[in-house]
């Protein structure tokens, strides 16, 4: 078990340090916090880790640890050496908050709010344990988790290749998810219904920081918590974080673009606008969704950028392309995979229930959609009180004059629901 452990943590840490070090390129002229690095860090790892996996898949190379280590390795070599010339200092983290930013005198807390943060504290910490807990006792058990995640990367492990993609289940599906979890089956050396898992709660613990992060920028320690403690009191939020499914690396990767969006917004960084089109981009390769939501993200994108009055049209146009070309190429490569494995013209992928079909029948659901919906989400336990929270803010939100953020995420939430 100890030698399982050293593998999982080696499996862990080896993407995580390298998107870490792209981190640090991309944020090279910044100094931001090094839990908000850290909380980009392991999306931005088990990111580049799928796609060498594909690349290495649809180059015919081997899929083994060797391979994929030597891979990862080189690109961390280079990522460092990128650092070393762009600015030494990076490579040290300590260096990551600069002075100027930390306050003058911090403001003293009194014994009832330091109270309320020590119970926020602990009933985070319960709810990571009991996350940890069931990625390491309970083995795939749900049927999108076996049949279009678990299955495939265990194809992957034991074929030690990248098979065509019409003799996989469900040919159509991006495969990030499932690449992490060969890339666990890899370290361990053996197949684990169980511990193939692992990456879930790990991916929690990243998220959760970066929403820390997110929520102290715009208010306070206090109120970040209280954030934290609210989202995980949704048991279909902490649920999927716990099972093998595709939909909670989906989300992670759309909210970090949204959350990047809005603080680019707030101060024009292009590391800012860079991280969140590679993460637009990993989140293509997540799952289908994740090509659609991109209208989302350019729905938000444009008139942030082209509303601005301060830059000029050239710098607005080279933001465009920054943001934009990154998930549209991945879009257009992965699909043009498709097409050289003929997944989209022998009709294993064209008819499925993935297919777009914009028919009569189609829209007269419509309706029945919407009251689906409203019954999700108001009128059964998956999601607590994040909606009667969310509309209790926004009434206090409307008498503030500064809601330009607010108006960001609700203009989000409104368009990921209309689409």
């Amino acid at each position: 078990m100890s030698l399982d452990n050293l593998n999982l943590t080696l499996a862990m840490f080896f993407p995580f340090v390298t998107g870490y070090a792209l981190i640090s390129v991309l944020f090279y002229k910044d100094r931001v916090s090094l839990l908000w690095k850290a909380s980009l860090a392991f999306g931005a790892g088990t990111g580049l880790s799928s796609l060498i996996m594909m690349l290495l898949g649809a180059l015919e190379f081997p899929l083994t640890r060797l391979t994929v280590s030597l891979s990862l390795g080189l690109v961390l070599c280079l990522l460092l050496g990128l650092l070393i010339l762009l600015d030494a200092k990076q490579l040290c983290p300590f260096q990551c908050q600069p002075p100027e930013e930390k306050p003058a005198k911090t403001p003293n807390v009194g014994f009832g709010e330091m109270l309320l943060r020590f119970l926020l504290y602990a009933y985070i910490m319960l709810n990571l344990l009991f996350a940890f807990q069931r990625a390491f006792t309970l083995p795939v058990h749900s049927w999108d988790g076996l049949a279009t995640v678990a299955f495939k990367a265990k194809i992957f492990y034991f074929e030690g290749r990248l098979p065509h993609l019409n003799s996989l289940p469900h040919p159509t599906y991006p495969l990030l998810t499932p690449f992490n979890e060969t890339w666990i089956a890899l370290n361990l050396g053996r197949w684990s219904d169980t511990l193939i898992k692992i990456i879930f709660p790990f991916a929690l613990v990243s998220f959760l920081m970066g929403v820390y992060h997110f929520l102290k920028t715009f208010t306070n320690k206090t109120w970040a918590l209280i954030g934290l403690a609210v989202l995980l009191s949704s048991n279909l939020f902490l649920f999927h974080a716990t099972i093998s499914y595709r939909d909670f690396f989906l989300m992670y990767y759309n909210c970090f673009v949204i959350m990047l969006l809005c603080l680019w917004a707030r101060e024009p960084k292009s590391a800012y606008l860079i991280t969140a089109s590679l993460f637009a981009a990993f989140a293509v390769f997540t799952k289908l969704e994740g090509t659609a939501f991109l209208l989302v993200y350019f729905l938000l994108f444009l008139p942030l950028s082209f509303g601005d009055k301060i830059r000029t049209s050239k710098v607005k146009i080279i933001d465009f392309f920054k943001f934009s070309v990154p998930p549209i190429t991945m879009a257009m490569l992965f699909h043009a995979y498709k097409i050289a494995n003929h997944v989209l013209q022998d009709g294993t992928g064209a008819n499925d229930k993935t297919a777009l079909i914009l028919s009569w029948q189609r829209l007269k659901l419509i309706p029945n959609v919407i009251v689906k919906f409203s019954r999700e989400i108001f009128l059964t336990g998956n999601w607590s009180l994040i909606w009667v929270a969310l509309l209790l803010s926004l009434i206090q939100l409307m008498e503030k004059k500064d809601t330009h953020t607010i108006k960001i995420l609700g203009i989000s939430i409104l368009l990921f629901f209309g689409l």
